[in-house]
């Protein structure tokens, strides 16, 4: 019965409603937060990725190199390559 809520008929009038009434969802970054359980596993991840050191050959021709390792890191949706 909404004549028994909280708020009296003056304020249904307004628009007000019970205060046990649904209000929608939480957003998604409010209920993150801080929370260390939403936190990025850093852990294992490799490291920056970086080009490597260049001779003047290769900086006025073409790259060359060998691809040593094939590496998997959390953080990246791709794979990364050790070149020598």
């Amino acid at each position: 019965d909404l004549g028994s809520s909280h708020f009296g008929s003056r304020a249904r009038a307004r628009g007000h409603t019970s205060r046990t009434q649904a209000m929608g969802r939480v957003i998604r970054g409010s209920r993150k937060g801080k929370s260390l359980i939403f936190s990025a596993k850093t852990r294992l991840r490799k490291g920056a990725v970086k080009l490597r050191a260049v001779d003047y050959a290769e900086r006025h021709g073409f790259m060359k190199g060998l691809v040593k390792n094939i590496i998997h890191d959390p953080g990246r949706g791709a794979p990364m390559c050790e070149v020598v």
